[in-house]
């Protein structure tokens, strides 16, 4: 069985949204989004959950081994101390993706700069629209 190469570009100070896309569907490829979401949760300590633990265990590293070494070397230090993946994946997105309202004002003004081009077509530009870093929901 062949080894996918994947080509993910680290996270640096400009491509958080990509990246962090990118990452999570490597992620749920690997049966580790779950564990970094929060959704999934250790399996308590029991003799007949060993086999449970032991896969979630596992993934647990593989998904915190994914998010630390899809860093740049500058940033690693905001998750080298963290062995809690959901942990990880919050820190970065609370790093580069702030939720305060001069980063949204930021977006709004870099938004409402947006423009068609003479010979685009609207549904290529509506593509680019929704790949932009707002959370259109809020």
């Amino acid at each position: 069985m062949a080894v996918p190469n994947y080509q993910i570009k680290p996270l640096d100070s400009n491509n958080y949204v990509t990246r962090s896309t990118d990452i999570r569907f490597l992620l749920h490829e690997k049966n580790c989004f779950d564990i970094v979401n929060g959704k999934e949760s250790a399996p308590e300590d029991k003799e007949e959950n060993k086999r449970d633990l032991r896969d979630f265990n596992v993934r647990q590293r593989l998904a915190l081994s994914i998010l630390y070494l899809n860093i740049t070397t500058e940033y690693r230090s905001i998750i080298e101390k963290v062995t809690d993946p959901a942990e990880a994946w919050k820190l970065l997105r609370d790093k580069f993706r702030p939720d305060n309202r001069s980063h949204h004002m930021q977006l709004f003004s870099e938004f409402f700069q947006c423009r068609i081009e003479q010979n685009e077509r609207v549904n290529i530009f509506l593509l680019e629209l929704k790949g932009y870093p707002i959370n259109w929901k809020q």
